[in-house]
């Protein structure tokens, strides 16, 4: 803009000089001074332009320098692209050597993973038929072992007339006992032992006159012997004295029994402390009977004495959620024989009790109640039909039959409570007050009670009948120790002598005033 203003200027002092000259326009005073400015400016003009070119020059360096880095990077960015191509193909040709290693090892790895499974197979084919082969020889063995004691039995000289009398049956009892499986606890002993006697059993007669004939040709020895030849797996080899019961001699069908008994609880339950604790928390449950409850005891019972009065106590307690049948077994029959007893007796009961015998002492007052609305509820509709149909006496006749039946049922649960109100010796107010919820209040209570007193009781000849145990052992320990021996010790023992003994005149008096 400056240099353009400045051109302008020189054309109007050149335009003014020239009319001055020619004598146009208003004359000049002092043209020099015109001249002098056109002359100030065109310097300036020229000094502007020298500047314009200098930077001129300045801008066509920088931009040869632009161009020659562009064309630099130009020639770079081809270079790194020439690069990229190269490592681009080196890429390629890496990846495809990768994935022809991946291949590889993939085909190596699947056939070392087949590799192995064959192996864990043939591994497993291999001890399955050591296990098979391990099998088939004990039993191979177990066979020829009991054959052989058969067969021994059987292929003796003639010259021993006693086995040769025993022969026939020898020949008839291996055919039978070879339909039956080798025992090794699968089954209570005494089922086993049952089932097995049970398929010779006919043949006991021809047994019987064999040994009547010649004694010894077929003594219990003999058919111990027989039952013997039954037994395998953990039954085997059998020990010529029973370790469990006093070491007596294993020579009769009885003696085997009780030592597979003893070694079927050992093997299945434990000693016989434990398969007396698992009994004293046993209970006769809301869902079972008296064979479920006998076959889930029965192997708890294993070498007790069918006469033992504290099992059948223990027994006699599962019962105590039953109500009457429990009172019934206590009271009604305090003098159970024993356990097989014990089992007789409950099945009897089971079958005379009222089906809902577990559920009476709760839900008798509530039935009493529906019986009591529906005998109302009769007797309203009778009096509404005597009003309406006083004719129709049919009706009327089928009405009170219903009343009555209902009446007779609601005096059966009154006269069943008064009896168990009785039994417990309850007071004559309560016997007699022909109430439901006055029986089964003052019922339950006097059963908790009794119940709870049964549990201290126990507890304490629990706890009496350890410290005897403890005491007894201590004294024989120390027998050698006279001192000892005539000291605390004696003391101690009548004393704990003088408790159960008052025990158990306690718990005959409680029986005897029961059964008044």
């Amino acid at each position: 803009m400056a240099t353009t203003n400045l051109i302008a200027n020189v054309n109007r002092g050149l335009d003014r000089i020239e009319n001055h000259i020619r004598g146009v326009g208003t004359p000049m005073q002092n043209p020099t001074n015109i001249i002098d400015g056109i002359r100030g400016s065109l310097n300036t003009i020229w000094v502007t332009l020298q500047n314009i070119t200098a930077e001129r020059d300045q801008y066509q360096n920088l931009l040869n320098d632009t161009n020659r880095r562009v064309n630099n990077y130009r020639n770079e960015l081809n270079d790194s692209r020439h690069q990229n191509l190269q490592l681009q193909r080196l890429l390629d040709e890496s990846q495809v050597r990768v994935e022809r290693t991946m291949f590889s090892y993939r085909d190596k790895d699947r056939h070392i993973q087949e590799l192995l499974r064959e192996k864990f197979a043939k591994q497993l084919l291999y001890q399955r038929n050591i296990n098979r082969l391990q099998q088939n020889t004990q039993q191979l063995q177990t066979n020829a072992q009991n054959q052989g004691q058969i067969l021994a039995l059987q292929n003796n000289p003639l010259g021993n007339m006693a086995e040769a009398r025993r022969r026939p049956l020898y020949t008839i009892i291996a055919t039978t006992f070879a339909k039956h499986d080798q025992y090794s606890g699968q089954e209570p002993p005494d089922e086993y032992l049952d089932n097995i006697w049970n398929s010779i059993v006919h043949l006991e007669p021809d047994m019987t006159d064999l040994e009547n004939a010649n004694a010894g040709d077929f003594n219990d020895a003999i058919k111990c012997g027989l039952l013997k030849t039954k037994l395998a797996g953990k039954y085997i080899p059998v020990p010529a004295q029973d370790p469990y019961n006093g070491n007596a001699n294993i020579d009769t069908p009885a003696r085997l029994r009780a030592w597979m008994n003893s070694k079927y609880q050992r093997e299945n339950i434990g000693t016989q402390q434990v398969a007396i604790q698992k009994l004293a928390q046993e209970k006769f449950r809301s869902t079972d009977s008296p064979d479920t409850y006998e076959k889930r005891i029965r192997p708890l019972l294993l070498g007790i004495p069918n006469n033992d009065a504290n099992t059948v106590g223990f027994l006699k307690s599962h019962l105590s959620d039953w109500g009457d049948l429990y009172i019934w077994m206590r009271s009604a029959n305090p003098a159970i024989a024993g356990i097989n007893e014990f089992f007789t007796e409950l099945k009897n009961l089971w079958l005379e009790r009222n089906p809902n015998i577990h559920a009476s002492q709760n839900n008798s007052s509530a039935e009493i109640d529906k019986l009591n609305s529906k005998i109302t509820s009769l007797q309203a509709q009778l009096a509404q039909s005597a009003q309406v149909h006083p004719q129709s006496s049919a009706d009327f006749e089928k009405l009170n039959s219903k009343i009555a039946s209902l009446e007779a049922q609601l005096a059966e649960f009154i006269q069943m409570n008064s009896r168990i109100a009785q039994r417990l010796q309850l007071p004559e107010n309560v016997v007699n007050s022909n109430n439901a919820p006055i029986y089964g209040k003052y019922i339950n209570e006097e059963l908790e009670k009794r119940l709870g007193v049964i549990e201290i009781n126990f507890s304490k000849l629990i706890k009496l009948i350890e410290d005897s145990i403890d005491t007894k052992s201590a004294r024989y320990q120390y027998s050698e120790s006279s001192d000892y021996n005539n000291g605390g010790l004696e003391k101690r023992l009548d004393k704990i002598e003088a408790n159960l003994a008052k025990f158990t005149r306690k718990d005959t008096r409680g029986a005897k005033t029961t059964q008044r």
